[in-house]
């Protein structure tokens, strides 16, 4: 073999054997999109979102979770990383009974879909601008619920 061939043979084993690698690094290194609401003891308590969002974290396939409550009501929205998609029905089942046991007594709507987490991201910058009144927040949400539900 001449060096151009070792070389050549060389430099494509490389190219190979980088693109087979795993893209796991990429996802360790991108941030959970996870923020904590907080609002003003004139609205909702959202502690309980709070803690649902706490719970969702420690699942590796969630890569962002949005979730907003009122009385007794509560909507979660998450995001799975690409790759587990394809169980994703099997996951939302175990985290919506997990959610429910968590929150007796609460009516809890967890979805995987974007279009709802987009929702609930921008009904989260509502509250913490807290520009929203309790009917305004209940409206909303309802809202959302009826888009949820429209999906399935």
């Amino acid at each position: 073999m001449t060096f151009f061939q070792k070389f050549f043979l060389f430099f494509s084993l490389a190219i190979v054997c980088a693109g087979c690698g795993t893209d796991e690094t990429m996802e360790s290194q991108s941030s959970l999109d996870i923020n904590p609401l907080s609002a003003k003891p004139s609205l909702f308590d959202q502690s309980p979102s709070n803690m649902a969002k706490e719970s969702l974290m420690e699942y590796e396939e969630i890569t962002g979770i949005k979730a907003v409550n009122s009385d007794k009501e509560m909507i979660i929205a998450v995001q799975i990383k690409h790759m587990k998609r394809f169980f994703m029905a099997k996951h939302r089942k175990a985290w919506q009974k997990e959610m429910e046991k968590q929150f007796p007594g609460w009516k809890v709507e967890l979805s995987t879909d974007r279009k709802i987490y987009l929702e609930l991201d921008k009904l989260e910058e509502k509250i913490n601008k807290d520009t929203l009144s309790k009917d305004e927040l209940k409206k909303e949400m309802k809202h959302i619920i009826k888009l949820s539900k429209e999906q399935t």
